[in-house]
């Protein structure tokens, strides 16, 4: 062994031959070869992302105020640099999971392609092909953005509106009308997970991109549930141990990308098995049929 390590030299990779690994084995075997490349990734997200997470930031941190000092109000006393503290905290755990889970446009439908290349094991270009997906889905991008903000500002005043007329005068109508607000955030939220890669993966109209991730979104809804609270809580969990300082810097670095990947990776695995399967069928088939006719 010599003193430097030849760094031209090809690294033993991976054998084209060798059984390919299915399911959670082969989503951390990816993740493992793909590592540094997800850390990229996510600095380039987060960076281009910046416009959407003050807007999420504006957005939350009144919510996030009253939330705290209602508990302040009640038997829990609290000092107001715990209020500060807590309010900042609770405000960045929700800024950064509004940005990573449903998403900031046109960076979320570039990190969409990057990671569906990872999860395909397709060769892609960091740099160059992150800014030309995000080029080449920016309207598109921008109109689900827009409509992202829209919604979740009707939604979190309905439920507001919805539970203090519950709280004022205890009909039943109201609380049931606050947990449906809910419940169609909850799916709008879900939406989320397959919007950019149909995005990435076909050309189609706004309205046919919500429609299909509404389908999408029903029909994988456990997987979706159990994904949104586990990996919400490893979230949590992260900016309730680090300072803000440092949750903002892991959010640069990589929790974004970390959290994302494996809804990208399930959502191209769905994509592949629900959509374009039935397209390679029915084209065979079409196929199959033209021939019998030349016959």
């Amino acid at each position: 062994m010599g003193l430097f390590y030849n760094f031209s030299k090809e690294g033993p990779g991976v054998d084209k031959d060798a059984p390919k690994k299915k399911g959670v084995f082969r989503y951390f075997e990816i993740l493992a070869r793909k590592f540094w490349k997800l850390c990229q990734v996510n600095f380039l997200f987060m960076v281009c992302s910046i416009p959407m997470f003050l807007i999420y930031y504006l957005l939350v941190t009144p919510s996030i105020v009253s939330f705290v000092q209602i508990f302040e109000q009640g038997e829990l006393a609290m000092s107001q640099d715990d209020i500060a503290m807590y309010s900042t905290m609770l405000t960045l755990f929700f800024t950064v999971s509004a940005t990573t889970f449903i998403g900031s446009g046109p960076a979320s439908a570039a990190m969409a392609y990057i990671m569906r290349c990872f999860a395909r094991e397709e060769h892609s270009w960091i740099f160059s092909d992150f800014f030309k997906k995000m080029k080449e889905n920016f309207k598109q991008g921008i109109i689900v953005a827009v409509v992202d903000l829209v919604v979740l500002f009707a939604g979190s005043f309905a439920i507001r509106f919805y539970y203090n007329y519950f709280m004022q005068n205890g009909q039943t109508i109201w609380f049931f009308l606050m947990w449906l607000s809910i419940l169609c955030m909850i799916i709008f939220v879900f939406m989320h997970y397959y919007i950019y890669q149909l995005m990435v993966t076909f050309e189609n109209k706004t309205r046919n991109l919500f429609k299909n991730a509404v389908i999408l979104a029903l029909s994988t809804l456990p997987v979706n549930l159990l994904f949104t609270l586990l990996f919400g809580f490893i979230s949590f969990m992260i900016f309730t141990v680090f300072t803000p300082i440092m949750s903002i810097i892991l959010s640069f670095v990589l929790l974004a990308g970390l959290l994302r990947f494996p809804f990208e990776f399930y959502a191209e695995s769905v994509i592949r098995k629900k959509i374009l399967n039935n397209i390679d069928n029915s084209e065979s088939d079409e196929s199959d049929e033209s021939n019998e006719i030349v016959e």
